[in-house]
């Protein structure tokens, strides 16, 4: 008697959170792009690689930008997966007493987890159908897809499938709490906890090995690989060991980097590094957001960045056969300035061959693209990487550590066995 009005209860207390969380989502301001005036252009909008500039033709704003095809921004933006809030999933097992059992929604706690969904799913949609994919088209270009599969409808589906609430599924919640479990078990983590965007890159990388071994048949997963540059230093060997006889060169490699750009707030002079992220089509796009709220960054125009937010809660569909597609993507994108974005964030790219890879180190390196300008005492200057590529035992690499939020280098520095780990980092974490 006791557990079935405990049930009720629950059942309950997740419909009205569902409600209020989602009065707080629509009175949320939805996106605002800046528009042609008659004094000036509008910036052109960047998303995920792919330049949408304004058309003059049209009136309204969002539909007046256009890519180099004649695409309409929003039809890329609503091919994106979005993953939110569910409730009346099946249930979630909850060990820590003071909670109660049993999790079937995930309303105020899982929008990091949605995130990384979100993250993953684009991660897929760019090995499985290509940049160039759209929904409503259901195009693929298969010959630059190594995909044995052509039916993308079949595609789009067994991509989907993987994220449905179900346990058993290869990112369901279900899976990924049971992950996370894992990897934070010292921490005692529950469903019903918040997780950050770094334990978001490791929950990233056991899934997708997971999903390496578990994979629906005809969609080839096990030649993806995923690495985690920590410190924000990418080590090229680490990279592509040549010590791994199952590695190909054309592997499709996922590279994660876990950020922290600032103390408690952003530091805006990584804006422009930041910024310059979502011009690359390769780019996965930011598990990031303001504090204690996760949203998925996708683009930007001027120093406003695009977002999907997961914080609004839908029902869960307790069969594949009765999903409602529409419901995983999202017509009402939002924006936020750059300058409110939580400093913690994970950054990932993908590279589908070595020489891919060794392109993009050159490029960053030769540019200095995703360097900032440091003013120490008021005259000398430093160039200081958000992300770095190099060995990561090399001894003779420039000594850089922080100060007060400030990248500070110091030249012919050589590591030294006592010298303490936190002070040879590369970049401001």
């Amino acid at each position: 008697m006791e557990s079935d009005f405990s049930k009720k209860l629950d059942k309950f207390s997740n419909k009205i959170n569902g409600y209020l969380n989602n009065l707080n989502y629509k009175s949320n301001t939805p996106m605002k792009l800046q528009s042609d005036t008659h004094a000036n252009f509008a910036p052109a909008v960047w998303i995920l690689g792919v330049l949408y500039t304004p058309s003059h033709h049209l009136s309204d704003g969002i539909n007046d930008f256009m890519d180099h095809n004649g695409t309409n921004l929003m039809s890329d933006i609503s091919s994106r997966f979005w993953f939110t809030y569910r409730q009346n999933f099946p249930g979630i097992q909850v060990a820590r007493k003071s909670q109660e059992n049993i999790k079937t929604a995930d309303t105020g706690w899982g929008c990091c987890i949605r995130v990384t969904q979100m993250f993953v799913a684009q991660m897929l949609v760019l090995k499985l159908m290509g940049r160039s994919w759209r929904k409503e088209s259901g195009e693929i270009d298969v010959k630059k897809l190594r995909c044995r599969v052509k039916d993308c409808r079949w595609i789009y589906q067994s991509i989907l499938e993987m994220f449905l609430d179900l346990p058993g599924q290869a990112f369901s919640i279900h899976t990924i709490s049971e992950l996370i479990s894992r990897e934070l078990n010292s921490e005692n983590w529950q469903p019903g906890d918040w997780i950050g965007p770094a334990t978001a890159a490791n929950i990233i990388k056991h899934g997708i090995y997971l999903a390496n071994s578990s994979c629906t048949l005809g969609l080839q997963l096990d030649d993806i690989r995923v690495y985690i540059a920590r410190d924000a230093l990418i080590d090229p060997s680490e990279v592509y060991p040549e010590s791994r006889l199952d590695q190909q060169d054309d592997d499709f490699v996922v590279v994660l980097i876990p950020l922290r750009l600032g103390a408690n707030e952003f530091n805006m002079e990584y804006k422009n590094c930041v910024l310059k992220l979502f011009c690359f089509d390769n780019f996965l796009g930011i598990i990031g957001g303001k504090p204690k709220k996760s949203f998925y960054f996708i683009g930007a125009q001027g120093d406003d960045l695009i977002y999907l937010d997961p914080h609004f809660t839908q029902k869960a569909f307790n069969s594949t056969d009765e999903v409602d597609f529409d419901t995983y993507h999202c017509n009402k994108p939002k924006t936020v300035n750059i300058s409110k974005m939580d400093p913690t964030c994970t950054i990932g790219f993908v590279f589908r061959a070595k020489k891919e890879f060794e392109d993009f180190q050159r490029l960053c390196e030769d540019s200095k693209l995703f360097h900032r300008e440091v003013e120490k005492a008021g005259s000398c200057k430093f160039s200081c990487p958000m992300v770095a590529f190099g060995k990561r035992q090399d001894s003779s690499r420039t000594r850089l550590y922080t100060e007060n939020d400030m990248c500070v280098i110091e030249d012919d520095f050589e590591v030294d066995e006592n010298t303490p780990t936190e002070d040879v980092g590369y970049v401001l974490l």
